[in-house]
C-alpha cells in the first residue's frame, strides 16, 4: 500500500488527470454523469484519483456562488481522501481531485454476497470513524453508506473514510439531532438485494453503533435513546434515502436496544 501523499499537484499534472477525467466521460467509463456534476476514476502515472467536474452557469459564477466547498480538505483532514487540486478547467468548469481509497464502497459491501467474515470490525470502524467526524463538531449532510469507503490505497489513513464533503458544515456546536439525522441516513441506506445478508444485518447495525458509543464515549442509555429517534427519523423524514424495510429497520433498533 502506497504512503499517503497530500501534497498539491502541479498544474500541469492536475491538466492531465483532468484530461482523462472528460475521457472517461466521452467513452461512457464515468462512475457519474450528470448536467451540473461528473465523476470518474482515473489511473496516471502519479498516482489514482477520483475526478470531479462541476458545470458552473453564469449565475452562480458572477456571484462566485458554486455548488461546493473545498474547506472539508481542512477540517476532515485524515478522515476523508485528501483533495490534490482545485482550479478551473474552462471558464464554467470547475476541478476537483483527490486520491482514489478504493472502489467498494459500504452500500456496495453489503449488497455482495457473502459479506466478509471481518463486516463487523468494517462497521464498527465505520461508527468510530463517524464520531470522529461529530467530536470535530463537522455535519455530514450526507453520510449514507455509498459515502463510506473502505481504504484500500491510503497508508496512514483509517481503514473506512467519508467522501462527498461538499457540503459538510463545521457548527459552533453539534446539536445532537444532527447527529441522530447522521445515523437514519446510514442506517437506512442498505442495499437489500442480497437475501443472506439480510440476517447478519442487526449485527452490522450494531457493530457500526457500538463502534460510535466506543469511539465517542457516548453513555450506552444515550446511544439507546439516539438510536430509537434515528429509527423515528428514517422512517419519517423524506429527506433520509430508505432502501431498507420499516419493518426490517424497526427490527434491528429493537435488537439494539435490548441486547444489553
Amino acid at each position: 500500500m502506497p504512503s499517503i501523499n497530500d501534497k498539491p499537484l502541479d498544474s500541469q499534472t492536475a491538466r492531465e488527470i483532468a484530461d482523462l477525467h472528460f475521457g472517461n466521460l466521452r467513452s461512457g467509463a464515468a462512475i457519474r454523469n450528470l448536467s451540473h456534476r461528473q465523476v470518474s476514476r482515473v489511473e496516471h502515472a502519479s498516482g489514482k484519483f477520483i475526478v470531479k467536474s462541476y458545470r458552473i452557469n453564469l449565475f452562480r459564477r458572477f456571484f462566485s456562488c458554486f455548488p461546493f466547498s473545498t474547506d472539508y480538505a481542512t477540517i476532515l483532514q485524515g478522515l476523508t481522501p485528501p483533495l490534490r487540486a482545485n482550479f478551473a478547467y474552462s471558464f464554467n468548469c470547475q476541478v476537483t481531485i483527490t486520491d482514489d481509497a478504493g472502489p467498494t464502497d459500504m452500500f456496495a459491501l453489503f449488497g455482495k454476497a457473502p459479506l466478509p467474515p471481518d463486516f463487523r470490525q468494517t462497521y464498527s470502524e465505520a461508527g468510530k470513524l463517524l464520531a470522529k467526524i461529530h467530536a470535530r463538531r463537522i455535519f455530514h449532510a450526507d453520510a449514507k453508506t455509498p459515502n463510506f469507503v473502505l481504504n484500500q490505497n491510503l497508508q496512514s489513513l483509517p481503514p473506512v473514510l467519508i467522501i462527498d464533503c461538499d457540503k459538510v458544515r463545521q457548527l459552533p456546536k453539534l446539536p445532537e439531532d444532527k447527529m441522530v439525522f447522521n445515523f437514519a441516513q446510514f442506517m437506512a441506506c442498505h442495499s437489500m438485494k442480497c437475501d443472506p445478508n439480510l440476517k447478519l444485518f442487526p449485527e452490522a447495525i450494531a457493530a457500526f453503533l457500538n463502534g460510535y458509543e466506543k469511539e465517542s464515549g457516548t453513555p450506552h442509555e444515550v446511544m439507546r435513546r439516539m438510536a430509537t429517534q434515528a429509527l423515528a427519523c428514517a422512517l419519517g423524514n423524506r429527506k433520509i434515502e430508505l432502501r431498507v424495510s420499516p419493518e426490517l429497520l424497526k427490527d434491528v433498533i429493537i435488537n439494539y436496544i435490548n441486547r444489553r
